[in-house]
This record gives structure tokens, C-alpha cells and sequence, in this order.
């Protein structure tokens, strides 16, 4: 039996590539709408791994197991634990989410699709990748997917919102209700 364990060795370890083929050829085969959600979803997973790499410590930055320092003759990256360097991220993350996000939408739009259902899609795609971004940048800049953060201090102070985690979660459960509706 020990296939099984190497087939599930193979999927831990390209999981990121097997996302991307589902949402480039599957889905995008089975619901264009679908597709479009996916690439909105997949831009914050992939704002999620730069922005924790920017913030976080460079014991963390080393340690984690998404992304790696992006300088390939680095002595950082040839030992780093992370799945794909930083401007990877930049690329397949970000650019190819909201690039595929803008496409999948626009030619949703010409294909007759009702802009009002489209923009609840988009923003309830957005509220579901806000949450996985939170989980990504979290791992990687504390190892830990649901550390208790401080405040929000918005316009220097002027609005402080108390942050917890059950309000994560409500994003995550009114994003897929704007997506259902």
C-alpha cells in the first residue's frame, strides 16, 4: 500500500498546482460563474501570501511552508520550506486571480448575464477570499491560522474597530449567502 501513500505525498505537495488546473479547466468547464468566483477567491489567497511575507518575521518568513524568499541564488531560498518564492506568488496569486476575476466577469457581462447578480457574486467572492486571505497571511506571519489580533485603528484613530475571530466567519457566511443569492 504504500502507493496510496505516495499518491497522497504527490497531492500535499502540488496542491497549489492542482488548484490551479481545477479553476483554470474544470470549473471554468462546468460554470463560467463559478470560475469567475474562483479567480476572485484565488487573488486574496495570493494577496494573502505577500502580504504575510511582508509582514512577518524573517524566522517566519524562512519557516513557513507557502512562500519563500524570491532570490534564487539565496542561500535563504535553496533551504526555505515554502512552496513557491514571492514573486511566484506575485504572479500566479495575484495576477492570474484578478486578471482571470476581470475576464471571467466582463465576458459574463457581454454574454448576457444580469450585472446585478454578477456584482453580488463579485462581492460575496471577495467577503470568501477576505477570509482565506486572513487564514494565509496568519500562518505564514504567526503560524498560527487564528491568532487574536489588536484593534483596527482606522484614519489615524479616529474609528477603532475591535477585531475577533467569530467576525471572520461572519464574513466568510455573508459572502457565500451574496454569492447564493
Amino acid at each position: 500500500m504504500k502507493w496510496i501513500k505516495d499518491i497522497g505525498n504527490w497531492v500535499v505537495n502540488h496542491w497549489i498546482e492542482i488548484a490551479l488546473i481545477c479553476i483554470a479547466v474544470g470549473v471554468t468547464w462546468l460554470s463560467p460563474v463559478a470560475s469567475a468566483i474562483m479567480f476572485t477567491m484565488w487573488y486574496w489567497v495570493g494577496e494573502g501570501a505577500t502580504e504575510g511575507y511582508t509582514w512577518s518575521t524573517s524566522e517566519r518568513r524562512h519557516g513557513n511552508y507557502i512562500i519563500r524568499p524570491g532570490i534564487h541564488d539565496s542561500p535563504l531560498f535553496k533551504t526555505a520550506q515554502g512552496r513557491w518564492c514571492y514573486h511566484t506568488w506575485r504572479v500566479m496569486g495575484e495576477n492570474v486571480g484578478m486578471f482571470g476575476s476581470v475576464i471571467m466577469y466582463v465576458w459574463l457581462a457581454h454574454q448576457g448575464y444580469a450585472l446585478q447578480g454578477l456584482l453580488f457574486d463579485y462581492m460575496g467572492a471577495t467577503m470568501a477570499g477576505i477570509f482565506f486571505y486572513e487564514r494565509v497571511f496568519n500562518h505564514i506571519s504567526y503560524n498560527d491560522l487564528w491568532p487574536q489580533k489588536s484593534s483596527w485603528d482606522v484614519l489615524n484613530g479616529w474609528i477603532i474597530v475591535p477585531r475577533a475571530v467569530w467576525q471572520d466567519f461572519v464574513l466568510l457566511i455573508v459572502g457565500i449567502a451574496f454569492v447564493v443569492l
